[in-house]
């Protein structure tokens, strides 16, 4: 694809851009219907066709407002570029179901579809690299601390997340 430059970008609409994500959806990549998923991008780097699973579909992770983090840090090793992924949120929960829920949540690998406060939403990961899980509990010890779980998705991708725009 040959470079067109950022002639287009309006910076102070840019700047403007509200920083943080909205909403996080995950989906187990192993639930993922492979003879439906195809990575077609269109030529402004959006996911073009809608991604199918065969269970149960993208599943919403209610976090604190303002505790949602997105990073890609591009890399370079012997065999070539890459990103590493990093998205980490605070789930303001626990209980018994809660518990259960993340126990559960460490044997799969994901495909995140996140949504910024600007609304923009983005595919993080695919069916060949998606995403592990982590979680840590905080028991919010002193006043103003949160209770619950910080939970991380991370882990390497080839190529930079695409924005989402299925066209049905």
């Amino acid at each position: 694809m040959p470079l067109a430059g950022f002639s287009d970008i309006d910076l102070c609409a840019q700047g403007a851009l509200l920083p943080g994500l909205r909403l996080i959806e995950y989906a187990p990549a192993d639930s993922v219907t492979d003879r439906e998923y195809n990575r077609a991008l269109s030529d402004a780097y959006n996911q073009q066709d809608a991604i199918d699973y065969d269970t149960s579909g993208w599943l919403r992770l209610p976090v604190l407002v303002e505790s949602g983090s997105w990073s890609e840090d591009l890399n370079r090793d012997e065999q070539g570029d890459y990103y590493n992924i990093n998205i980490s949120a605070t789930l303001p929960a626990d209980s018994p179901a809660v518990r259960g829920e993340i126990n559960a949540m460490r044997s799969h690998r994901y495909l995140l579809r996140l949504t910024g406060r600007d609304g923009v939403k983005v595919i993080v990961g695919s069916t060949d690299m998606p995403l592990r899980f982590e979680s840590r509990f905080q028991s919010g010890a002193t006043p103003g601390e949160q209770r619950g779980y910080r939970v991380t998705f991370s882990g390497p991708s080839l190529w930079a997340s695409p924005g989402y725009v299925p066209v049905f």
